[in-house]
C-alpha cells in the first residue's frame, strides 16, 4: 500500500477514534485497516496511537505525523485539482503568435471564439516576425505560431500543420485614381507606391525587377516603398495616401463596408497566402493550445466558405 494512502488511514482514524468506524468510512474491513496502521507503524518505527477499549488516541509522534499529513495530502489534493482545472480548461495559459496576415485573418476571431468557450483561460497573442519570434517557441516561451510555412519548411525542429491558401487582394483608398477602373494591369496598379510588409510574395516577387519593386536578395522578400511592420499601419497609410496595398479579404472588409477603401480589380492570379500553425515538434501541446488550434481550424474553414461566395464587382466609376 503506498504512503499516501497509509496516510489517509491515520487521519481517518485520528478523526474517528475507533478502528471499526475508521474502516467504514475507508470503505476496508477492520482486520485490514488494522494491518495499515500496523505498516504505517512499522515502516516509521514508531507508535502512532494508543489503544484502549474506549478509545484511540494519537501519541505524541503521532501528533506530528498527523500534523505533516494533512498538509501533505491537502497539497496532494490541490495538485489534482489543479491539474484536473487544467485539463479541462478551467485554468491554464496559452500564448500564441502571428504574423500581421495570418493575425487578422484567423487568431484574433480564434482567440476571441476560445475565450468565449473558455473564459478562464490566460491568453496571449502576440504580433511579430518569425525570425525574431521563433528563439520564444524553442526557449518554451511560445506555444503556437501562425506564420509563412516557407520560413520554416526547411528546420526540423518544427512542425508546421499547412492552413487554407487565401486569395490576395489589391486595395487602395476611395477616391483613387484606380478605383472603379475594370481591368486593371499589374504594371498600372504598382505605378502607384506599395504599401504593407515586408512578404515573400513568390508570384510577385518572380517578376519583381520587371515590375519595378525592390527584392532583399538575402531573403526574397519584397520591400515595398511604403514598408510596415502591422497589416493596421498598412491600411492607415493607404486611406491618407495614393499607395496600394495587398491583403486578404477578411483584413479589408470592414474597411470597405464603411467606404474607406475599396477592392481593385487587377487580373493578376496566383497571389495567395501560404501560411500554417507552427509548433515545436519535440513538445506535447497543452489542453488550451490544443483547444486553440482548433479554434484556428473552424475560422480557417469558414474563412474559405465565405471567399467562396460570389462577391459584386467593384463599380464602373468611382461614386460621386
Amino acid at each position: 500500500m503506498n504512503q499516501l494512502r497509509l496516510l489517509e488511514f491515520a487521519v481517518a482514524l485520528d478523526h474517528h477514534r475507533n478502528f471499526a468506524r475508521a474502516a467504514q468510512a475507508m470503505h476496508v474491513t477492520q482486520p485490514s485497516f488494522s494491518r495499515a496502521i500496523a505498516t504505517l507503524e512499522s515502516r516509521l518505527d514508531a507508535r502512532l496511537f494508543e489503544r484502549n477499549n474506549r478509545e484511540v488516541r494519537p501519541t505524541a509522534a503521532g501528533q506530528i505525523l498527523l500534523q505533516r499529513a494533512r498538509r501533505l495530502l491537502a497539497d496532494h489534493a490541490a495538485i489534482g485539482d489543479a491539474l484536473d482545472a487544467q485539463r479541462t480548461l478551467r485554468s491554464g495559459s496559452v500564448t500564441l503568435a502571428a504574423g500581421p496576415y495570418a493575425l487578422e485573418v484567423s487568431a484574433i476571431d480564434a482567440v476571441a471564439r476560445l475565450s468565449r468557450r473558455h473564459p478562464r483561460l490566460q491568453v496571449e497573442l502576440i504580433e511579430g516576425d518569425w525570425r525574431r519570434l521563433a528563439p520564444l517557441m524553442l526557449a518554451g516561451n511560445l506555444d503556437i505560431g501562425l506564420f509563412d510555412h516557407r520560413l520554416i519548411e526547411d528546420d526540423n525542429r518544427f512542425h508546421t500543420e499547412t492552413m487554407p491558401a487565401h486569395p490576395g487582394h489589391f486595395f487602395a483608398r476611395q477616391g483613387h485614381p484606380l478605383a472603379g477602373r475594370p481591368g486593371l494591369t499589374i504594371q498600372q496598379v504598382l505605378a502607384y507606391p506599395l504599401v504593407g510588409v515586408r512578404a515573400p510574395y513568390k508570384v510577385l516577387a518572380a517578376a519583381g525587377p520587371a515590375l519595378g519593386l525592390q527584392i532583399d536578395p538575402a531573403t526574397g522578400e519584397i520591400v515595398p516603398q511604403l514598408a510596415t511592420t502591422s497589416s493596421a499601419a498598412t491600411r492607415a497609410i493607404v486611406r491618407r495616401t495614393d499607395g496600394v496595398g495587398l491583403a486578404a479579404w477578411a483584413q479589408v472588409e470592414e474597411d470597405i463596408g464603411l467606404g474607406r477603401l475599396v477592392t481593385l480589380d487587377v487580373a493578376w492570379p496566383g497571389i495567395r497566402s501560404s501560411y500554417g500553425i507552427v509548433t515545436l515538434r519535440e513538445r506535447p501541446l497543452s489542453a488550451a493550445a490544443l483547444a486553440l488550434a482548433d479554434c484556428i481550424r473552424e475560422v480557417e474553414a469558414e474563412r474559405v466558405a465565405l471567399e467562396a461566395v460570389p462577391r459584386p464587382a467593384p463599380p464602373a466609376t468611382v461614386p460621386a
